[in-house]
């Protein structure tokens, strides 16, 4: 029930909102509940819809991230955390409400800000408080939605030329600065794979050398255990110098 009723007070308040202070509790009460709880209930999913998604994501382009910043990273939070519960991007309500617009300039930027410094939003101590039993730590929720967003050529095209530019240079710094077993190495090289499939990257292959060179030492790496994250990533790295040969000759 309180999932719905917090769905519902942020949708009211998004369209007529009275006090910052008091849609920042809603969003960050709501960021907590959803980095809790089990898988959402049809009948929570029934009210958490791509319209829901799609008014609060407007909420945040008309205000701007500069006028409303406390309000506009709590709700990136809930956006990470709701986001966590879909595993296919054709059934996720984020996406589609993030298709429904060619361009979101202010959700984008907020994600540009979370995906350079790294960190996972929802796995501070606040959240981890609560979370640390149901949801694991390696499931860092930036990056799936960033792997999300370029799953599809719809949403890919979300980001702008020169922001494309910026994350193949974030993609590149953590490919490099990882450790081999670090799992987010194939979380990066997912993301990277989706970009170059689905967004305008090969009109002007920022960094195109670099991530070659990158790939063929990912791909030459020797492996022992076909299960270990050096493993995935070589295999990952030879399907990606594989399928855009022609990318990157």
């Amino acid at each position: 029930v309180l999932p719905v009723e917090l769905a519902r007070d942020i949708r009211d308040h998004v369209q007529k909102p009275n006090s910052q202070e008091f849609i920042l509790v809603l969003f960050d009460s709501f960021s907590l509940l959803l980095s809790a709880v089990e898988p959402l209930t049809v009948h929570t999913l029934e009210h958490l819809t791509e319209d829901w998604a799609y008014s609060v994501l407007l909420f945040i382009e008309n205000n701007g991230v500069k006028k409303l910043e406390k309000t506009s990273f709590s709700l990136l939070k809930l956006f990470l955390a709701f986001n966590l519960h879909f595993s296919l991007p054709e059934h996720n309500p984020v996406l589609v409400a993030l298709s429904k617009n060619s361009s979101w300039t202010n959700f984008s930027e907020l994600l540009m800000l979370v995906m350079n410094r790294g960190h996972d939003p929802l796995l501070n101590s606040e959240y981890e408080e609560i979370t640390s039993f149901q949801r694991p730590k390696e499931k860092h929720s930036v990056l799936k939605i960033m792997a999300d967003i370029f799953s599809s050529k719809q949403t890919a095209d979300l980001f702008y030329t020169t922001d494309l530019n910026i994350l193949i240079e974030i993609i590149l710094r953590n490919l490099l600065d990882l450790t081999p077993d670090d799992t987010k190495r194939i979380d990066f090289l997912l993301i990277l794979k989706a970009m170059i499939k689905n967004s305008c990257w090969q009109e002007n292959k920022h960094k195109a050398t670099q991530i070659k060179s990158t790939l063929n030492i990912f791909a030459a790496e020797e492996t022992v255990d076909s299960n270990s994250v050096s493993s995935k990533s070589q295999k990952i790295s030879k399907q990606i110098l594989e399928e855009f040969k022609a990318v990157f000759n």
